[in-house]
């Protein structure tokens, strides 16, 4: 397992699969991280416009329905929160969404908790 070196770095998880929500936020708990989650995007943005997080982990397809055309609904809600943290999108479609300044990181699901736990701490600075 990858250490953190800032512990307590708050983590934002906003995923619509519970078991991915869930298991990202145990791998990130784990490494000493203190993490929120969400299962929808109004809670999500919400957190965001608090100000109590430094680094997002969202959902590209977000709210989408399984067996449909890849959404790419989870950047709707990055442009509704002026001031972002780091951002990492993941996707259960594999498909990038593109060049977009905001995102700092794109993983096709599953993702490697290693890899996940690296790219954490490149996007804080650890």
């Amino acid at each position: 397992m990858v250490e953190s070196n800032r512990a307590g770095a708050r983590i934002l998880v906003v995923d619509d699969d519970e078991a991915v929500r869930e298991s990202t936020a145990d791998v990130l708990t784990a490494a000493g991280y203190t993490v929120t989650s969400s299962a929808d995007a109004d809670n999500a943005v919400a957190q965001l416009r608090a100000g109590d997080v430094d680094l997002l982990i969202l959902d590209l397809g977000l709210g989408a329905q399984r067996g449909r055309v890849p959404s790419h609904m989870g950047l709707d809600l990055l442009d509704q929160v002026p001031e972002l943290p780091p951002v990492i999108l993941v996707s259960g479609s594999g498909l990038p969404p593109g060049e977009d300044p905001r995102v700092g990181a794109f993983f096709p699901k599953p993702v490697a908790p290693r890899r996940l736990l690296e790219e954490v701490q490149r996007l804080l600075g650890e």
